[in-house]
């Protein structure tokens, strides 16, 4: 989960700050989410890393690395554009639940393989800590989640809201073109 974290940070600092300082915020952020690669391919390339682990520890490695990729795209779209276009939006939801599930099969793997410490070390220690980085993002959206719903479904209300009362304009100053409305 800490990849859709890094996104979702990297919106809200970059659009939070006035539009002169967003630009270093973006370089830096990009130098960042370009420096979360290669401590995972340096496991992956490790030669001990391919040693035999009851849970498959070494696969998870390599979709974490994609999923990486994938949130230090997202990263770089969401601080490059704005506004940013739905479709990422809509793309960016899925994404969110891959890294959900990743997260719970990562942990669930890691901590019921406490044996592979010995034969894959480095592989088990980058799993441990991804896998705890990922439950306290993850504790933190669980958290956070309420209060999206509650601002969402007000958002809608205000909404619904609006258009009721631009209905009742329009009514108002064409009657005779809103026979339907009521």
């Amino acid at each position: 989960m800490w990849h859709y974290a890094w996104a979702h940070f990297c919106y809200h600092v970059v659009h939070g700050l006035p539009k002169p300082n967003q630009y270093r915020m973006r370089i830096l952020i990009w130098i960042i989410g370009f420096a979360l690669l290669p401590p995972q391919f340096l496991v992956l390339y490790n030669p001990q890393s391919v040693r035999y682990c009851k849970y498959d520890l070494f696969s998870l490695l390599v979709v974490s690395i994609v999923l990486t990729m994938f949130s230090i795209g997202f990263s770089i779209i969401f601080t490059a554009t704005e506004p940013i276009n739905p479709f990422i939006v809509y793309a960016f939801m899925p994404f969110s639940f891959v890294c959900f599930l990743h997260t719970a099969i990562l942990a669930v793997f890691t901590f019921l393989s406490p044996d592979c410490f010995k034969t894959v070390y480095y592989l088990y220690q980058c799993s441990y800590y991804m896998s705890i980085f990922s439950m306290v993002t993850t504790g933190f959206y669980i958290i956070v989640m309420p209060f999206w719903l509650v601002n969402y479904t007000l958002f809608v209300k205000q909404k619904n809201e609006q258009v009721q009362q631009d209905f009742q304009e329009i009514k108002r100053k064409f009657p005779y073109f809103c026979p339907v409305i009521s």
